[in-house]
């Protein structure tokens, strides 16, 4: 989060259990992203992005971490907004070194 964020102060990953990004564009509008700090965005902060990103007008992108057992296996990604945003991002599948993209941000302290 940026210090001229437009999200509340509890929105930092340590309390939140979410990264989030705010200048991904899809189709010329701004997209809200998500990262969860675990294995799933907190029920609490998935809500209030969701309400967020329609007060804003802006589609949401959110990540799940899949796990196998013990291991981390790769992320599923899921949309909120326009029909059309969230098929795209359902159909989207990460790279490797995408996901450990994912993986290092997500062990991001702040």
């Amino acid at each position: 989060m940026r210090w001229d964020s437009e999200l509340p102060d509890w929105m930092r990953p340590s309390e939140c259990g979410a990264i989030v990004f705010l200048w991904f564009d899809w189709q010329d509008q701004k997209v809200i992203n998500a990262v969860p700090v675990g294995e799933k965005i907190p029920e609490r902060t998935l809500d209030w992005l969701k309400a967020h990103a329609q007060e804003q007008g802006r589609p949401l992108m959110f990540v799940e971490r899949i796990r196998e057992g013990d291991q981390f296996t790769g992320v599923r990604c899921l949309g909120f907004g326009p029909a059309g945003f969230r098929k795209q991002v359902e159909q989207l599948k990460l790279t490797h070194q995408q996901s450990k993209l994912m993986q290092m941000f997500s062990s991001v302290k702040t």
